[in-house]
This record gives structure tokens, C-alpha cells and sequence, in this order.
């Protein structure tokens, strides 16, 4: 009995040992399972899910620049080199992707450009800046044919302020097309008209870049003009006059039986009173908004004539360049009698422009047969005498020089064209002639708030002068 009750002390003990060695073993187990866990986790905070970093086993989709980056060129411009990139996706079963080209512009807003490439090809890109100087960031994503984003790169390039010279503008209307007309608001947006079906454009920028107007009834664009409060009006070769306060939202004005006579020149007269002339030798004038126009001087009295506003004295005489047969002189429709009459007694042969200033001082250029020239002259007597300040034979011109445009721009000085020269003064006694290195087309110009001379050239539709 005593050996039997031995035989279960001694498997009592050797149970208990085993146990025991059970019990340390699954508390070593456990210490080594935790700590692979937090390793793991460690490993999981450094590279969490989602990030796009795979490991060396899995494929990348990539998207690289071989040429183009870190051009550096003046605001507006297109940079020289284009930018080129090149997808590979290494054991990728697609062969179709689809890249969307993201720039910041001053043209139309945030643009989207969208090209398909095949994997391992590559795309061009042409970048034109913005006016903002500075680095400019240019964003390329990748997408496959399920439109889910694969990869994306970001391209910079520095853009400078433009250096004093000629420079071409930027978001404007197709190569080999002039302007017909340029106006200025308060708040030194600048307004331009071309002819044809192109859509008039403003530019925030002095002139840099260009942006189109939302509509889509308004084209052949023949004279903008803005009101005392920046309103606009058009005056549109399809038979229309049209209206806007902020050019958001547009409207026909009523032309009542009149709405087919074809606009040439508009003008806001001092006295709040709406003029407009027509293709024929029309002249309509409207007191106010809403009123029907009047017309002061019918089309079909004389034909082949156009009438072009210039200026209006205190006394309610309304002036204009006629044109008759290609030959220019100055009329005045008479506040009395409403009747249109030549301006006599002109120092010129052909008058082609006519200036009134703030102080009631005349001013007339144009061309003078008896000395070939062109020539300017100011009267402080509404045209009774004449002084001459300016003279210029053109010699390399093929027909008769004149001068044209004579006004006062916003940086205080006065600005006239001869042909394709154009020139300046403050003083009007010292007259700069400006450097033109680019081709002007139409003669139309704009000084822009930071004296930016901003005028009409060929073949690019639009080049500024930073002076």
C-alpha cells in the first residue's frame, strides 16, 4: 500500500513540474506575440494604409518631367521650351491613361487641358503664365480608364515683371486680327472690340491678359464706351446697341424702327443723353433709359457716308469726322437747327481727329496738302485762330500722312498716331516719338492705370509698352 501511495506522489510531482513548465512556456509565447504586435504596429504608424508608399514587391505608377521644368520667363508669356512628361506603370496590364493638365490662368479661370498617352510615351505641354510674378505651379494627374487617379507631379516655373519694351499680350483673340476699339473704366479695367464674331474682352492686369465677356449675342464690335458710374455700352455691327452695369448681365436697347440700321460709333453725351450713328450717315439720340431714339439725321439723305463721333461743346454742338468717299472732314450737328454743317476755317486739308479739353481748348490734326505734312493746332477761341504745335513729314509713306487719335490718356499725358509712329507730350510744346518695335495694324490705343501703352498690332491682336 505504501508503494502504491509513493507510485502517485511521484506522478503528483512530475504533473505538477509539467504544468508548471506549460504555464512559463505560454507566458514566453504571449511576451513574443506582443511583441511582434507592437513592432507591427510601429511599422503600421510609420507607413499607414492609404499612402500610397508600396513596398519593394509592388508596382508604381510614375509620372516624370524629362524637359520643360524650371523655365523662368516674363508674366504672360509661353514659355520657350515646352513641358514634356512621360508615364510608366512597370507590369501595368493598362495601356491607356488619361492626363488632365491643371493651370492657374488670367484668361478664363482654373483651365483643364486633357491628353490620352500610351504607357511608356510621352506628352507635350505649351505653358503660358499668368501676370502674377512669381513661382507658378503647373499640375498634371493621371488617370486610368476607370477615372481613378493613379499618380500626379507638379511643375513650377518662375515668372518675372515685364522689362520696359514691347511685350505681346496674352489670352487675346487669334493672330491676324486688329482692334476696333478700346475704353477704360474707373477702375482701370480695360475694355476691347474686334470685328468679326469675336467676343469683346477686358483685362484687370494693365493690359497683360485678357478675359472674354460671358454672352453669346454680342460680336462685330465697332465702339465701347462706359458711363459716369463704369456701365457699358456697345455698339455692334448686327444691328444692335447693348447695355450692362458690370458686364455680367447684357441687354438690347430698343432702337424702336431703327433696329436696322447697322451701328457704327456710340457716345454718352455730357448732358446723360445717348447718341449713336449708323452705317449710312444715321445720327439717333436717346434723352434717357428706356426712351425711344430719335432720329436726328436720316441715313438715306446721303449715301456712303459714315459719321464718327469726336466731340460735344457746352452749348449742346455735337462734332464729327465725316467720311465721304474715303475723304475726311469735320461736321457739327447744330444744337438749333439739328441740322449737320461743315466746319470752316480749319488749318488742315483733311481733318482727322478733333479733341476738346476740359478747359474748352480745341485741338485739330490731320493733313495739309499745302505742306505735306501732318500737322497739329490748338485754338483758345473756339476756332476762330489757330496755333500750330506740331509738324511731321512722313516720307516713307505712300499716301497722304495725317494724324489721328489725339486725346489725353490717364497718365496725364497726350498721345496722337501718324501712320504706323506714334508720339507723346505732356506740354504740349516737347513731343517724344515712341520706339516701336512692333507692327501697329488699326491706330486704336489705351493707356492702361500704370502707364502701360496698350495698342492694337499685327500680327499678335494686342501688344503693350511698358514705358
Amino acid at each position: 500500500m505504501s508503494a502504491v501511495l509513493g507510485y502517485i506522489q511521484d506522478c503528483l510531482g512530475s504533473c505538477y513540474i509539467c504544468t508548471m513548465i506549460k504555464f512559463l512556456f505560454a507566458i514566453a509565447f504571449c511576451v513574443c506575440l506582443f511583441s511582434s504586435c507592437v513592432k507591427d504596429l510601429q511599422i503600421d504608424k510609420q507607413n499607414p494604409p492609404g499612402t500610397g508608399k508600396p513596398d519593394s514587391t509592388e508596382t508604381k505608377s510614375t509620372i516624370v518631367a524629362v524637359g520643360g521644368a524650371a523655365q523662368t520667363d516674363t508674366v504672360g508669356n509661353e514659355l520657350i521650351n515646352a513641358v514634356v512628361l512621360k508615364i510608366n506603370e512597370p507590369g501595368s496590364k493598362l495601356n491607356k491613361f488619361f492626363v488632365k493638365i491643371f493651370q492657374e490662368t488670367l484668361c478664363n479661370g482654373d483651365s483643364v487641358a486633357e491628353r490620352t498617352i500610351t504607357n511608356g510615351d510621352q506628352i507635350s505641354y505649351k505653358w503660358r503664365l499668368n501676370s502674377k510674378p512669381g513661382v507658378q505651379t503647373l499640375n498634371f494627374k493621371i488617370f486610368d480608364s476607370n477615372n481613378n487617379a493613379i499618380d500626379s507631379l507638379k511643375i513650377t516655373a518662375t515668372a518675372i515683371s515685364p522689362a520696359p519694351g514691347w511685350h505681346v499680350a496674352s489670352c487675346t483673340v487669334p493672330d491676324n486680327l486688329y482692334v476696333n476699339t478700346f475704353a477704360i473704366q474707373s477702375t482701370g479695367r480695360l475694355l476691347v472690340g474686334y470685328p468679326g464674331t469675336w467676343r469683346p474682352q477686358y483685362s484687370d492686369d494693365n493690359g497683360v491678359s485678357w478675359h472674354s465677356f460671358k454672352y453669346s449675342d454680342i460680336a462685330y464690335t465697332n465702339k465701347i464706351i462706359t458711363g459716369p458710374n463704369d456701365e457699358i455700352y456697345i455698339a455692334a455691327n448686327n444691328n444692335s446697341v447693348y447695355y450692362s452695369e458690370n458686364g455680367n448681365k447684357w441687354e438690347e436697347l430698343t432702337l424702336g424702327g431703327y433696329k436696322y440700321e447697322t451701328c457704327r460709333d456710340i457716345a454718352l453725351l455730357p448732358n446723360g443723353k445717348l447718341l449713336y450713328t449708323s452705317i449710312g450717315g444715321g445720327i439717333f439720340i436717346r434723352d434717357k433709359k428706356n426712351d425711344p431714339f430719335v432720329e436726328i439725321h436720316a441715313s438715306d439723305k446721303y449715301k456712303s457716308m459714315d459719321f464718327y463721333y469726336q466731340a460735344s461743346l457746352a452749348n449742346g454742338d455735337i462734332y464729327f469726322r465725316q467720311i465721304s468717299n474715303f475723304v475726311p472732314r469735320l461736321v457739327k450737328l447744330d444744337h438749333n437747327t439739328l441740322k449737320v454743317e461743315d466746319v470752316t476755317n480749319l488749318p488742315v486739308t483733311y481733318t482727322n481727329t478733333f479733341y476738346v479739353d476740359d478747359k474748352g481748348n480745341w485741338y485739330v490734326g490731320g493733313y495739309n496738302k499745302v505742306s505735306a505734312s501732318a500737322e497739329l493746332y490748338r485754338s483758345d477761341n473756339n476756332g476762330i485762330t489757330w496755333n500750330k504745335l506740331f509738324s511731321y513729314a512722313y516720307s516713307a509713306s505712300f499716301y497722304d500722312t495725317s494724324i489721328f487719335n489725339f486725346s489725353k490718356q490717364v497718365d496725364g499725358n497726350y498721345y496722337f498716331e501718324i501712320d504706323a509712329e506714334y508720339f507723346k507730350t505732356a506740354d504740349l510744346k516737347n513731343f517724344q516719338k515712341i520706339n516701336m518695335k512692333v507692327n501697329s495694324y488699326s491706330g486704336q490705343y489705351v493707356v492702361a492705370p500704370n502707364g502701360n501703352l496698350v495698342l492694337s498690332t499685327f500680327p499678335r491682336a494686342i501688344s503693350y509698352l511698358v514705358q
